[in-house]
């Protein structure tokens, strides 16, 4: 399949995710080769089924839980940056409905976990797409070309004119595993 496709493909499939712009009717064009889009409609599935089938439980001032569904996610950008893939999303507001149930501060807590819900897919997917050949979608390394980074196996470097020897990534991109938590943003591991 084409590029695209393979986009179209994507952007029907999840039509919340992608709506059309009001004042045009365009829809989010992808800034990245086929071999992330694997990538990219295995988070979308992720998202719009956490969005559909999940309830997230939030303690109101009074002591009561409430049920609040999480808000709708849109992404307003998909593109490659340094070589590896970035996702830019916004989050619409609560239904009026539960807007009208839930004090604000129960509703703040509650996009609060949505967000930090969405931003540990999101970041998974980005690293995924840092071992994962934009090209061809198959294991691949961040390699640099004459300053240009881009993520590729060995037979699409060859092909492109990539050096074999990779880039180290930047700290702000490496995931930590401790023992403990996952530090999805900086170098040292966090303990409890």
């Amino acid at each position: 399949m084409n590029q695209a496709t393979l986009e179209a493909a994507i952007l029907d499939r999840y039509p919340k995710l992608f709506p059309a712009d009001s004042k045009d009717g365009s829809r989010l064009q992808f800034g990245c080769g086929p071999g992330w889009f694997p990538i990219i409609d295995h988070l979308c599935a992720t998202v719009q089924d956490y969005i559909d089938n999940t309830t997230v439980l939030v303690t109101a001032a009074d002591g009561t839980e409430l049920g609040i569904s999480p808000c709708q996610l849109t992404f307003d950008t998909i593109k490659q940056k340094l070589g590896t893939g970035r996702f830019y999303e916004s989050l619409a507001p609560f239904p009026v409905e539960q807007e009208e149930s839930a004090t604000k501060a129960t509703l703040e807590q509650a996009r609060a976990m949505v967000r930090k819900t969405f931003e540990g897919m999101i970041l998974f997917a980005e690293h995924l797409t840092a071992v994962t050949c934009e090209a061809c979608g198959q294991p691949g390394e961040l390699l640099n070309r004459k300053g240009y980074l881009a993520v590729r196996c060995p037979a699409c470097a060859k092909r492109e004119g990539f050096k074999p020897r990779p880039v180290q990534a930047p700290p702000s991109t490496r995931l930590i595993l401790t023992p403990q938590l996952l530090d999805w943003t900086g170098d040292e591991g966090v303990s409890a």
